[in-house]
């Protein structure tokens, strides 16, 4: 136990004279020997812990992150001189912790903490439950629940959740990200309402691209987000063999467009792409060789540098082969306005069939 060792060890009322600079800094904080800079030090280095634990692949270091939290939780309820120098949670503390949990080995179990902790959090007088925590729980959800319906409805709970919080508490408004991670949860979910599933995942994504000020930028919207958007579709989206046969490739060919113009051509997004795609048409598309600098531009997520979905290597060439860059976006972009153009129009032409039959 790293505390046991020292780090929990309370601080001298008289440091030695020969101390560090860390005492001047501490006395210039505070002006007494009861340091405020000496108690960030030490929440900073119990969080740094819950961080080892949050980034373990152990199943056990979950239950280690929530036994080292329930300790600073628990020196909130006792005096100042009593807590032997355990500090007080912060909003890192429950954010590390809860990630943490996506290790464990017991789903149910794992869901259950998460729940509690938010809860936990809810109840300190000191802290306002934030919107990095509710992330974090809905990461957890995504990774303990992948394949389940449930997945999808723990997503939409909490988002509606996050907004209703949002109203009195700004911190706990769900953010891009939050946006992100329930379309993640719509695309793992296998919910047996494909088409409500879908519903969800387009608006969320709509919300997001409403918040873009141009078709090329990207600060709401994110390669992750477009990957989790192609996945919703390729998992959920129905095929309309008479009207649209083609709507899902459409669809997902579409999305590949708008990413590549924003700069936001992941590894995942490419894949996701090829794997719609014949191999002829995947070649068409993209070329060969090194991917356009503009359509990896503002990438967070994995990375692709070629189009064979790799970073490099042996035969690699740093010249790009194959489709102009500049006009497939170009004529892409005209070519998916015709097809929306069209899809709206066998909307239209529906409507006005169905109101002519009630006519009759």
């Amino acid at each position: 136990d790293v505390f046991a060792n020292g780090l929990a060890k309370p601080r001298p009322e008289t440091p030695p004279a020969d101390e560090t600079s860390e005492n001047v800094v501490s006395e210039e904080v505070s002006g007494t020997n009861k340091s405020i800079a000496y108690v960030d030090i030490r929440s900073n280095a119990y969080n740094l812990v819950l961080g080892l634990y949050r980034d373990s692949n152990k199943v056990n270091d979950g239950t280690n992150a929530i036994g080292l939290l329930q300790r600073m939780v628990d020196a909130g309820n006792q005096a100042p001189e009593e807590r032997k120098g355990v500090p007080l949670p912060t909003e890192q503390s429950f954010e590390y912790t809860m990630m943490s949990l996506a290790n464990m080995s017991n789903a149910e179990k794992a869901i259950q903490e998460a729940e509690r902790l938010i809860q936990l959090m809810q109840d300190q007088n000191d802290l306002q439950i934030s919107v990095s925590v509710y992330n974090a729980y809905i990461t957890v959800c995504n990774r303990q629940l992948h394949g389940k319906s449930q997945l999808y409805d723990k997503g939409l709970e909490t988002l509606d959740e996050m907004t209703e919080r949002g109203k009195t508490n700004p911190k706990a408004s769900p953010d891009p990200e939050t946006l992100a991670l329930v379309m993640k949860a719509c695309s793992l979910s296998e919910h047996d309402d494909h088409a409500r599933v879908l519903a969800t995942a387009s608006r969320l994504f709509s919300s997001l691209e409403e918040r873009e000020p141009s078709e090329t930028s990207a600060t709401a919207l994110t390669d992750r987000a477009y990957y989790y958007m192609m996945k919703c579709v390729d998992a959920h989206h129905a095929t309309d063999e008479i009207d649209d046969p083609n709507g899902k490739k459409d669809r997902i060919e579409e999305l590949f467009s708008e990413a590549c113009q924003r700069g936001l051509c992941s590894a995942n997004v490419l894949e996701m792409f090829r794997k719609s795609v014949s191999e002829e048409e995947y070649k068409m598309t993209v070329g060969k060789g090194r991917l356009a600098d503009k359509w990896i531009a503002n990438i967070k997520g994995p990375r692709a540098l070629y189009t064979d979905g790799s970073r490099g290597g042996a035969g690699k060439h740093a010249r790009r082969k194959g489709k102009s860059t500049s006009d497939w976006v170009k004529k892409k972009k005209e070519a998916d306005d015709r097809r929306g153009q069209r899809r709206k129009d066998k909307k239209a032409k529906k409507f006005f069939k169905k109101k002519m039959n009630v006519a009759n």
